[in-house]
């Protein structure tokens, strides 16, 4: 189902997680950010922010394709004004509605869809205030749930010792307690879930034990597990005067002494009028000692704290217990608290967002789902299903009937081995993968009947083998996984392929070493398009397909690729995305899944490159050519087959082609997938970053052709702006391609386009450097810091179109600038250490670090990186890959908190 959740609080957050795991497309809507980004980077959802009664941030979210809104907010009066629209503007089928107020009755006029069109109303506080009634009714149970109309229960105690079934097995329950009609379904052990049940399984003390029995046989059931059956309930206290401690008071008081603690005045007055005589509220602290003493804590059967503040809440807890309550619950919204304490002193931690989520769930579900109950806050579901449909709805959730697993995240008791092995996992399915893509190559190879053929094949066949050896020693360890992974794997990726990558090269040309080959491997996947190759007309034509076709598939990024056509490695799409995906600000979504995200993004990619290859083919390119040039276009690699580059064509339709889809690809191709999605080109000018792309190439083709016109260096205005444009756009693409050798020109024209190689090429497209977005975002900060220096109160935040951008990216992109810079010149430094003259060795690590390819100098587009020596070739190989991955992605492995557990 397509569903979209308003409101990432408690309980949104809380759905997602439960909903997101069943595949099903999930979109959260929260004016929130902070919220929204750790929701994002844990779960496969995607983040929209704004205000969900907003018809524009609805259909941003892509609430015209939803199945069902869930409106969650903290505010009913959102809520119910979302589903109203919702229903009215977009005719969505399902709207659910959290609502506190009891003012609004399920199936009332005013819910009917000629009102607020709200389909299910769930109210947090009653289900809140139904779990706690049970739990009184049962002072001895964790938690009891219902099902087949009340007429069988699932009920979780902890088991003490001296219990009758305690120490036993549970082959000896039916002689233990005979006629007694239960089930131990579960059973908690030490915060783990006991992997199987069988009869030699025994009861131990301090398990948590799930019991199925009937309703009538519950009290039994209870005893069985404790010493002696705890008296039942006469006296409550209640710490907290809000809806859920006045819900609770006004439906315990008629059948148990109840005293309720609230320390605001006016909210005491209120709720004495709405309780009468019949509840004593007391004006006060509840973590208030010498309160607790007067009012005879220790006489309490059941001491509840329910305030809104988790701290509090505990340690009201704690204290009563202390001074002789006999059994105490703390109401707790953060898990991370709930999970802390519960079976400590405190003997039951109740989550509110899991008291509702059940409920949500089983509207979710609906159909053959009778009820939903979450377990454990949210470890464990307990399910309710028409037995017809039992095999098919247990498939389709992907679940067994009442199986309990390990919390969602963590790893489970089988995940003892290495740590990092689940990279490796992936890492060999994106070997087999690769592996794969030489079978483009290969069929060259086999149609042209060259030399090349074999090498090709022995190169798959020892690629796919590797990785079916990594993935098969691996998986066995295999979990979700978190961010440091995603930086590792990325790492590994990028280091790894070339190295595989270069086989074909290194074995069909023997004077080419091994470094030479891994240096044009990793040119190629890193798109930068430096060779150390000569001769490129002699060579096999499947080895120059390979090398263009390196930088296609490097372009986008073999991971992207990976992540949308292997989701049953259970990658953790959203750290492997966020760590291979160029720009600073990453944690956009266009779609829900990230699978589908990248499926997405390599459909567009797919799309522009058929219509490249189309219009090669028309502008007079041999096909081979085309399908060639067209890989080294798209990837913005420039690679050629040719050693003139496209200087070998001599051909304006050619350069015209060229010159449109390097501009094309220099833009975020994200812009493409939304304007083909919403039917519209306008988006494309509406972005900031793409519309200063195209204002930043106009300008300085028309610069360096009026540099050149003004230096005479061509005589006809036409050639002039010709040669200007392509080969301006070519560099400021960081493409690489060339018809002159522009080293050549007036100083200050190729000095240029080095300069905006560096930064011109939008986040998101094939192109390397800085990122355009980055520089514009220190422009801002420098024209703020500049209005600060005049008016010191002013409060000008810096913006990117209509969005606040927050301090941690504006900290990131400093941090990175500085980073950018330091390995620039430490990278410089060190090629003129080896003995490279100083512009050969600025230039080249400019042109590797953007991946650009030529430089200047030995370098420049008359030559090659051919003469480097090894050491100098590594140099330039590892700023590559810096340049490739954004630097932070490799260099977080060098840090030692990396590595710490």
């Amino acid at each position: 189902m397509n569903i979209i959740i308003l409101g990432a609080g408690r309980v949104g957050e809380s759905v997602a997680e439960s909903l997101v795991s069943e595949k099903n497309d999930i979109t959260v809507i929260d004016p929130d950010p902070a919220r929204l980004r750790p929701l994002q980077d844990r779960l496969d959802l995607r983040g929209v922010v704004g205000n969900g009664i907003q018809p524009s941030v609805l259909e941003q979210a892509g609430i015209a394709d939803a199945d069902m809104l869930i409106a969650c907010a903290s505010s009913d009066e959102t809520n119910l004004v979302a589903c109203k629209v919702a229903h009215d503007l977009f005719n969505v089928p399902t709207t659910i509605a959290r609502l506190r107020s009891t003012e609004f009755e399920p199936g009332s006029a005013l819910m009917a869809k000629s009102g607020f069109a709200v389909d299910e109303v769930i109210c947090p506080e009653a289900s809140v205030t139904a779990t706690i009634r049970k739990l009184i009714a049962y002072p001895e149970a964790l938690q009891v749930m219902e099902f087949a109309q009340g007429l069988v229960s699932l009920m979780v105690v902890r088991a003490v010792p001296g219990g009758v079934l305690v120490g036993h097995r549970l082959s000896e329950v039916q002689a233990l307690v005979p006629g007694l009609d239960m089930r131990v379904v579960a059973i908690y052990r030490q915060d783990r879930v006991m992997p199987s049940l069988d009869g030699q399984t025994a009861i131990e003390p301090g398990d948590e034990v799930f019991v199925l029995a009937a309703t009538e046989h519950i009290a039994a059931v209870l005893a069985a597990l404790r010493q002696t059956a705890e008296a039942p309930v006469k006296r409550l206290m209640l710490a907290g005067g809000g809806k859920v401690g006045l819900r609770l008071a006004r439906e315990a008081c008629a059948d148990y002494q109840v005293k309720l603690i609230e320390q605001d005045r006016s909210r005491c007055d209120y709720l004495a009028t709405q309780l009468g005589s019949r509840v004593l509220v007391l004006r006060g602290d509840c973590t208030d000692e010498d309160l607790l003493d007067e009012e005879n804590v220790r006489d309490m059967d059941l001491f509840a704290a329910l305030t809104n503040d988790d701290e509090d809440n505990i340690m009201a807890c704690l204290l009563a217990k202390r001074m002789g309550a006999k059994r105490v619950l703390a109401l707790i919204n953060r898990k991370a608290y709930a999970d802390l304490v519960q079976g400590t002193q405190i003997d039951i931690a109740l989550s509110p967002a899991n008291a509702v989520i059940g409920e949500l769930l089983a509207h979710v579900r609906r159909g053959d789902v009778e009820a939903v109950h979450s377990l454990r806050r949210g470890a464990a579901e307990a399910l309710e299903v028409v037995r017809e449909s039992v095999v098919r709805r247990m498939t389709m959730l992907g679940r067994s009937p009442l199986a309990f697993g390990a919390e969602q995240g963590r790893p489970t008791p089988d995940s003892g081995g290495a740590y990092f092995a689940p990279v490796f996992t992936v890492l060999g399915g994106v070997l087999m993968l690769f592996s794969l893509a030489m079978a483009v190559p290969t069929a060259f190879a086999w149609w042209g009947d060259d030399a090349a053929l074999y090498s090709f094949v022995v190169s798959m066949g020892i690629t796919f083998a590797a990785g079916f050896i990594l993935l098969v020693a691996t998986r066995r360890h295999r979990r979700e996984l978190q961010a440091r992974d995603g930086f590792l794997l990325v790492t590994l990726v990028w280091t790894v392929l070339p190295l595989f990558g270069a086989l074909p090269i290194w074995l069909q040309l023997p004077g080419v070493s091994l470094t030479d080959a891994y240096f044009e491997a990793m040119s190629g996947l890193t798109t930068t398009g430096a060779t150390v190759l000569t001769g490129l007309e002699a060579l096999p034509t499947s080895v120059n397909v390979w090398r263009c076709f390196m930088v296609l598939v490097g372009g986008m990024g073999i991971l992207v690729l990976a992540v949308a056509i292997l989701p049953m490695l259970g990658v953790g799409g959203s750290q492997i995305f966020k760590a291979e995906t160029p720009g600073p600000m990453k944690d956009e979504k266009l779609t829900p899944r990230i699978a589908e995200t990248a499926r997405g993004l390599w459909g567009v990619y797919f799309l522009v490159a058929l219509s490249c290859f189309s219009a090669y083919g028309w502008a007079g390119m041999s096909w081979t050519d085309a399908f060639m040039h067209m890989c080294s276009t798209l990837g913005l690699g420039g690679f050629a087959a040719y050693d003139a580059s496209f200087a070998a064509f001599n051909s304006w339709k050619i350069e015209l082609v060229a010159i449109f889809f390097m501009l094309m690809a220099g833009v975020n191709f994200a812009l493409y997938f939304v304007a083909i999605k919403r039917c519209s080109l306008s988006v494309l000018w509406r972005d900031l970053e793409a519309r200063v792309f195209w204002c930043l190439m106009l300008g300085s083709v028309l610069l360096i052709t009026t540099v050149l016109w003004l230096q005479g260096v061509y005589s006809d205005p036409l050639v002039t702006l010709r040669h200007a444009a392509f080969n301006v756009i070519s560099v400021a693409t960081t493409t690489g391609f060339a018809t002159v050798d522009y080293a050549q020109w007036p100083i200050f024209a190729p000095i240029w386009m080095l300069f905006l190689c560096g930064f011109a090429t939008c986040a998101g497209s094939t192109g390397g450097g800085i990122k355009l977005v980055r520089s514009l975002l220190l422009l801002k900060q420098a024209r703020r810091e500049l209005t600060r220096i005049l008016h010191p109160r002013a409060v000008q935040p810096v913006t990117l179109g209509s969005a606040v951008v927050g301090h941690e990216v504006m900290f990131a992109v400093l941090a990175f600038m500085l980073i950018y810079g330091a390995v620039t010149i430490g990278a410089t430094m060190l090629l003129l250490l080896t003995g490279l003259d100083a512009i050969s060795a600025f230039t080249a690590v400019v042109a590797c670090i953007n991946n650009t390819g030529p430089g200047l100098g030995q370098v420049g587009p008359a030559g090659n990186y051919q003469g480097l020596s090894d050491v100098q070739t590594w140099i330039c190989t590892i700023t590559m890959l810096l340049g490739r991955l954004e630097l932070f992605s490799v260099l977080v492995l060098f840090t030692p908190q990396f590595w710490r557990k």
